[in-house]
């Protein structure tokens, strides 16, 4: 059996901090609304606070990854294929197609990226549930052998698909920013392939689990085990709740934001080699907080001034495409983008994941 090198057991910011941003609190919150607020998402309060959510933590996760790839890694798209696809394939692509669809006033091919952002969040979300499976244990000194993670990547499609079918089953119109978007109608059968493949990796992962106690005496550590919760939590219909649905972005967004801040923590204390002391601390504490501050204020804008501002200023097609067309626009774009830009960074291979997460 392959196993990785162990070292020291280390937290990304802190056994209660890692365990609740990285899926503890999720779970905390799915009980509260199961149990004690049925109905609370119908209260305007809770409207209020998820705005808020996500202009403090949804909105700049999104700006964070822009920040890592055209600013941190912008050398390597010209030369590494996956920051290639992600810094120039993609985003030609996106506003190629966005560009034909309002050329020829066709609201059906504009509504196509609301299906493509549907099709792609549940890869994006589940495969960063590995990648943080795989960070903690790593940190915690808990070794994942190459058919543990094997495993847990082919757990990974099959509660993606899982998650996507489950919407997909029956032919249906809906709605997105008021752009009309049709879901498909897949083969009940289809969905049993899905069930196979979880049911089957779950074992091989209990395998896995079991063979390592047997062997090693040592068990998965609770941030390990927080992450690996968020598979059923956040995708599985069985703990579907309306109002905890709203949320699942957000603590999607809190758990990437958990791994950037380490990153950026650590990125900003590499450059500060040659200050000590109280000048040292001085200026960590002034480049924390411009870093905060700009990625909060960027994602209001790209994400609410701009859009907001163009809707209300550019003559459209109000009857054909509704009036929030560039709040559409901007969502779908960023959101599809961003998926690809983290699976270009968040990689073992990439020199500055290695040094300001690992280190």
């Amino acid at each position: 059996m392959v196993t990785h090198t162990l070292g020291p057991k280390r937290n990304l910011a802190g056994e209660a901090t890692d365990f609740l941003m990285i899926g503890g609190l999720s779970g905390i919150f799915l009980i509260l609304f199961v149990f004690f607020s049925p109905d609370g998402h119908k209260a305007p309060e809770f409207a209020r606070a998820i705005l808020i959510l996500h202009t403090l933590v949804n909105f700049p996760h999104f700006i964070i990854s822009y920040q890592f790839l055209y600013g941190d890694n912008r050398k390597k798209i010209l030369t590494h294929w996956r920051f290639t696809l992600a810094g120039l394939i993609i985003p030609f692509l996106l506003l190629g197609h966005i560009g034909l669809a309002l050329t020829y006033g066709n609201a059906i091919h504009v509504g196509y990226l609301a299906n493509a952002m549907l099709l792609l969040v549940g890869w994006h979300y589940t495969r960063q549930i590995v990648g943080a499976i795989v960070v903690t244990a790593h940190l915690k000194g808990y070794p994942l052998d190459s058919s543990l993670r094997r495993m847990l990547s082919i757990h990974a499609v099959s509660i993606w698909g899982l998650s996507y079918l489950n919407g997909n089953m029956a032919e249906g119109l809906y709605q997105f920013f008021g752009i009309e978007y049709k879901t498909f109608s897949f083969p009940p059968n289809v969905s049993l392939v899905f069930w196979a493949l979880g049911l089957s990796s779950l074992l091989g992962i209990l395998s896995g689990v079991r063979n390592t106690y047997i062997h090693k005496a040592l068990h998965p550590p609770l941030s390990t085990m927080a992450a690996f919760s968020t598979f059923y939590i956040w995708h599985l219909p069985l703990f579907y709740h309306p109002g905890f649905a709203l949320l699942i972005p957000f603590f999607h967004s809190l758990q990437y934001i958990l791994f950037a801040s380490v990153y950026v923590k650590n990125r900003i204390k590499s450059s500060l080699t040659t200050l000590r002391g109280v000048a040292a601390r001085e200026s960590f504490l002034r480049r924390m907080t411009i870093s905060v501050g700009v990625t909060i204020v960027a994602g209001r804008v790209f994400f609410n001034i701009f859009p907001e501002w163009l809707d209300a200023t550019v003559p459209y097609d109000r009857e054909k495409y509704g009036t929030e067309l560039f709040l559409f626009l901007f969502y779908v774009f960023i959101n599809i983008h961003h998926y690809f830009i983290d699976f270009a960074i968040w990689r073992r291979d990439n020199k500055n994941v290695r040094d300001y997460v690992f280190s």
